[in-house]
């Protein structure tokens, strides 16, 4: 409901202003405000408009009854649905070129089209699946001739060739084109595979590893050692996307793999020759690395054996703080409140525990530390020490000669 004051008749314009406000508009004079006199102030139902010109914003306002009000709120409505009809079905068809542009699709449905936009959305939505179709078979075409040349038979792609066909034969498309094409591929993957027969089967080999798309993997020019001990020279390394890397083994989120074709008769023997004092290298390497391994559980086991030999035989002096002074023979204490430490003072061997982690019962500590503090008992050294003392000295040494 609109009120106003006139201000001045025209011809086909009152100029009037709001009641309260005092806000200027223009109404029209027809048969409900046609007898309508300057000064006098007036309530009514009407339609409104604003119309900018020159920097300038004009306010129309037409009478009219409650009942055409009512028709125009409704046509502006249906005009406002309709501009968004034809926005998204312009994104649809626009897409439609490439795939399916399914958002705008479920947002179509749910508005009222009329027959021929309906006609339109169905026409965009299978010409958007033909096409997006389309550029499948021809990635896959692509990724199967790629197989061929690594030496085997895509059968995954394969499998979403003819999911593509039986696709596109639901549409009504020709696919005699697609079908001859895998055929020819089968056939070009038959006589590949007889072509390079027993003497492919001596000199290449296949490598392959799942990635996580960010490594490069192999490089062209190195030396690679095959499962079955041969040596070959990368000549191509590739990078493919495959959704089953489970034939390798392997279940990873992407399903990226490397391979790298590898050429035994490329390999030079001075290449074989460095290669092999490198292998040799990293197995000595590996060999020395087990037994300090070995040696460290040696030593963690004699300690142990000792700090347990000490707990049921020798004193846990009570107090708190307890300052150790000593030689300290084994050290194993972290930053975490774990580890052993045994410290020889004089005749007398300690036994200790560190017990300052979280979830440790801090009441039993009587043995300072840096942190929270540890479980010392303390015996006479008899002669089992002097065993277990003497068999970690010994080892630790053993384990200096292998780290250096």
């Amino acid at each position: 409901m609109y009120k106003y004051k006139i201000v001045k008749k025209g011809r086909k314009w009152f100029q009037a202003e709001e009641a309260e406000k005092g806000y200027k508009a223009q109404i029209e004079i027809n048969d409900i405000s046609k007898d309508w006199i300057e000064g006098q102030i007036v309530e009514f139902e009407g339609k409104y408009k604003k119309q900018t010109s020159g920097g300038y914003t004009k306010v129309y306002i037409y009478p009219c009854t409650p009942e055409q009000k009512e028709q125009h709120k409704e046509v502006v409505a249906r005009e406002r649905e309709q501009k968004e009809i034809e926005k998204y079905l312009s994104y649809v068809e626009k897409n439609a070129k490439e795939y399916v542009y399914w958002n705008g699709v479920e947002k179509l449905r749910s508005m009222n089209l009329n027959d021929e936009q309906k006609e339109r959305l169905k026409a965009a939505i299978q010409e958007g699946i033909i096409n997006k179709t389309k550029k499948k078979l021809k990635d896959y075409f692509r990724y199967i001739k790629n197989a061929i040349v690594e030496g085997h038979w895509y059968s995954n792609g394969e499998s979403v060739i003819k999911e593509g066909i039986s696709t596109l034969q639901k549409y009504g498309i020709d696919t005699k084109e697609y079908e001859g094409k895998l055929e020819e591929l089968k056939a070009e993957y038959k006589q590949a595979k007889e072509q390079r027969g027993i003497e492919d089967a001596k000199r290449y080999f296949i490598i392959r590893n799942v990635t996580d798309n960010k490594n490069i993997g192999f490089e062209v020019g190195e030396i690679i050692k095959s499962q079955d001990g041969r040596l070959g020279k990368v000549i191509k390394a590739w990078k493919y996307y495959e959704e089953d890397t489970m034939s390798l083994g392997y279940m990873i989120d992407g399903g990226w793999i490397i391979c790298a074709k590898c050429d035994t008769y490329a390999v030079t023997e001075e290449e074989k020759r460095r290669f092999e004092e490198k292998e040799k290298r990293y197995e000595e390497r590996r060999v020395i690395e087990r037994k300090i391994s070995e040696k460290e559980k040696e030593i963690h086991d004699a300690v142990y054996n000792l700090v347990h030999y000490i707990r049921n035989n020798g004193d846990y002096p009570e107090g708190r703080g307890i300052q150790v002074e000593g030689i300290v023979i084994y050290d194993s204490f972290d930053i975490y409140g774990g580890g052993q430490r045994i410290v020889v003072d004089g005749v007398t061997v300690w036994g200790i525990q560190n017990n300052g982690g979280d979830g440790d019962d801090w009441s039993y500590n009587n043995i300072r530390t840096g942190g929270a503090g540890a479980i010392g008992y303390k015996m006479q050294i008899n002669d089992t020490c002097k065993e277990f003392i003497e068999k970690i000295n010994k080892l630790k040494e053993e384990l200096e000669c292998l780290q250096n």
